[in-house]
C-alpha cells in the first residue's frame, strides 16, 4: 500500500516517486492554487518574520499571522488544520501556537460556507 498523507485537508498518495492528490491524481507541487477542503478557500500572501518577507497563509488564520507579525511576534510557519488536525503557528522563538476550534467558531465557518454557496 502506498503512503498516504494530506495536503490543504485533500487526501495525497505517494506513487511512482511524488506525491499526488488521490482524487484527481495530479501532482501536489502543481496544484498550489488547490483550496483548504475545510473552509475552501485558498492561502494568501502575509508579510511574516524576518527572514522571509511574504508567504502563503492558511485563508482562514491569516489575521492571526498577520495580527502577531504587526505586533512583533514574528511567526514562521503555520497551517489551519484543514479539518484534518490542529492548527497551529509557529513563532521564530521556538514556541507554537495551537489552534482551538470553539463551537462559535464552527458556527461562524458554517454561516460563512452557506452565503458563499448561495452566491
Amino acid at each position: 500500500m502506498a503512503p498516504r498523507s494530506h495536503s490543504y485537508g485533500h487526501q495525497i498518495t505517494h506513487v511512482d516517486g511524488e506525491w499526488v492528490y488521490a482524487d484527481t491524481g495530479r501532482p501536489v507541487w502543481q496544484a498550489e492554487d488547490r483550496p483548504c477542503a475545510r473552509c475552501g478557500r485558498k492561502a494568501v500572501q502575509v508579510d511574516v518574520g524576518l527572514l522571509i518577507s511574504r508567504q502563503p497563509i492558511d485563508a482562514c488564520i491569516a489575521d492571526i499571522v498577520k495580527a502577531l507579525n504587526d505586533a512583533g511576534v514574528y511567526t514562521t510557519t503555520s497551517c489551519c488544520g484543514h479539518g484534518i488536525r490542529q492548527g497551529w503557528i509557529g513563532l521564530l522563538d521556538g514556541r507554537v501556537l495551537r489552534i482551538e476550534e470553539t463551537e462559535a467558531y464552527r458556527e461562524n465557518e458554517r454561516v460563512r460556507l452557506v452565503q458563499r454557496e448561495d452566491g
